[in-house]
């Protein structure tokens, strides 16, 4: 009907009509641009059932259009929305858009009791990047640190009280887990609480790192924790950072636990240029039998880092060069088919190509790296090393 009305220039007045809540096809982008440049005037007048208007209400708090801070709000928008004989003018009552979803979090939050705003910055670390806090070592953290409250405040005032809208708690075979309701909501309350005071939250995580000391899950739970901090968490100083892994190396028990922090300051001290200190962090792991296939691989990559380093035609160069080989060859012969270490290998032979450098012995390892490969890698991966390898040779 639209194309014979636009073809034919003929004057129309189209009437739209839905029920079951079918409004929104009506008010769609589509049809609205497919009526253009026509005049029109959309009027929706409609009603919802309170179960329609909950699912309306839920589907526009899930995405953010709508905010509300309890369950009472939530309850309050549905019966006005289901009360409504016009539901685009309530929308645009309800949904208050001179007051962005930022400010109104910060408003909610900063009307928290102080415990409550203490306790959300110590497990506000967690829900940033998506973990769940173990129940008993968040109650074991509470206890070690300093804090004004106890347990039993944050009991009362957190999960029973003020801030219960933030967080939630499940039992995963007999032990208590909480984790964050958003973590979208979560980070803004990181930041409301910390202020910039990067030193309270390391606090923080030093008090949850006590608190794991020694039970194996909970502290693989912090290196994980830790782990997140260091690759999306660009607010602390250098200082800091290594002030935080020197103290979860110092007090954690669990000698795998122990490594792989290790390992983490070691790639912490690579981006730093700290080539030598980092190769003493790998060197550590590989001596210990402790996280190896991957210390035995970042040792290769920091002796590859030194030896770039250095004058290329110095001696040292050419001795660190063949450390980066000898350890990446090495680590093939334990772990054959972990890919990395080929590929760090291709990445110092192009290299050494691309500068001139490249020996006949050299030359041989590469065919030596192919046929590795071929043995131990699949087909496809096989492909892309036999192109990287002729553009080397």
């Amino acid at each position: 009907m639209i194309s014979d009305t636009q073809n034919n220039q003929i004057p129309a007045i189209f009437i739209a009509t839905s029920r079951y809540s079918d409004w929104d096809n009506v008010f769609s982008n589509y049809n609205k641009t497919r009526l253009e440049p026509i005049n029109y005037y959309i009027d929706v007048k409609d009603t919802l059932d309170i179960l329609e208007a909950q699912k309306l209400v839920k589907k526009m708090i899930a995405s953010n259009i709508l905010n509300v801070s309890t369950k009472f709000d939530e309850e309050s928008v549905t019966r006005k929305i289901s009360n409504s004989q016009n539901i685009i003018d309530i929308l645009l009552e309800v949904i208050d858009r001179s007051e962005s979803v930022t400010d109104s979090i910060c408003f909610e939050y900063d009307n928290l009791s102080n415990e409550a705003k203490l306790a959300d910055g110590i497990v506000s670390l967690s829900f940033k990047y998506g973990l769940k806090l173990q129940w008993g070592l968040l109650k074991r953290s509470i206890e070690k640190h300093y804090y004004s409250f106890t347990w039993e405040d944050f009991v009362d005032k957190i999960l029973n009280g003020d801030a219960k809208g933030n967080l939630f708690q499940e039992e995963i075979q007999g032990e208590y887990f909480i984790s964050g309701r958003h973590r979208y909501i979560s980070e803004l309350i990181l930041q409301i609480h910390y202020k910039g005071n990067y030193s309270e939250e390391i606090a923080d995580i030093k008090s949850i790192i006590q608190a794991s000391s020694g039970n194996d899950s909970e502290e693989h739970f912090v290196g994980t924790l830790i782990n997140a901090i260091l690759q999306n968490d660009n607010n602390y100083t250098t200082k800091q950072i290594e002030e935080l892994l020197n103290f979860a190396i110092d007090t954690f028990v669990i000698d795998d636990n122990k490594a792989f922090i290790n390992h983490l300051k070691g790639e912490f001290l690579l981006t730093q240029r700290k080539y030598n200190d980092a190769i003493a962090c790998f060197d550590t792991n590989v001596r210990n039998n402790l996280n190896k296939m991957y210390s035995l691989h970042s040792m290769g990559k920091a002796y590859y880092y030194l030896a770039k380093s250095e004058n290329i035609t110095s001696g040292k160069f050419r001795s660190d060069i063949n450390h980066a080989k000898n350890k990446l060859f090495d680590g093939i012969q334990k772990f054959p088919r972990n890919e990395y270490y080929y590929s760090m290998l291709l990445t110092v032979f192009t290299y050494l190509k691309d500068n001139d450098c490249l020996s006949e012995e050299d030359k041989r390892n590469i065919k030596v790296l192919e046929t590795l490969a071929s043995e131990n890698l699949n087909i496809k991966n096989i492909s892309d090393l036999n192109n990287k390898v002729k553009d080397i040779m």
